[in-house]
């Protein structure tokens, strides 16, 4: 059976990273280290949000896209969206400051912002 990864960013013979299925990148951990790092990419983290709000505010699966507003879509207000970010922050290990999220309303945005703290 073939291994499901690919090396990338191979430098001196040293691959830096491993793509795993579904695009996931596996950086390997510098010389030294034993500390690996993933990095998602923005549709997975996209993909992610999505479901992490279907189950929370439980939404038929799939009816949510990412150029959705999640205020008028999910039929929230500003306390649940507070509470969408406080799930997504937990979910994704973050901090996502105030300055950030002011204003975000889709889920695309809202995607984009946690993808720039991971």
């Amino acid at each position: 059976m073939q291994p499901s990864f690919r090396t990338e960013s191979v430098e001196c013979g040293i691959p830096l990273a491993l793509v795993l299925r579904n695009d996931l990148k596996v950086f390997l951990p510098a010389a030294g280290s034993d500390r690996f790092t993933f990095m998602r990419t923005i549709e997975q983290t996209t993909q992610e949000i999505l479901e992490l709000a279907t189950r929370h505010f439980k939404a038929a699966p799939g009816s949510l896209k990412a150029e959705d507003d999640f205020y008028k879509k999910l039929g929230i207000d500003s306390l649940q969206a507070l509470d969408l970010l406080s799930r997504l922050e937990n979910h994704f290990h973050i901090e996502l400051p105030d300055y950030e999220v002011q204003g975000v309303s889709d889920f695309k945005t809202l995607a984009e912002r946690v993808q720039s703290r991971l």
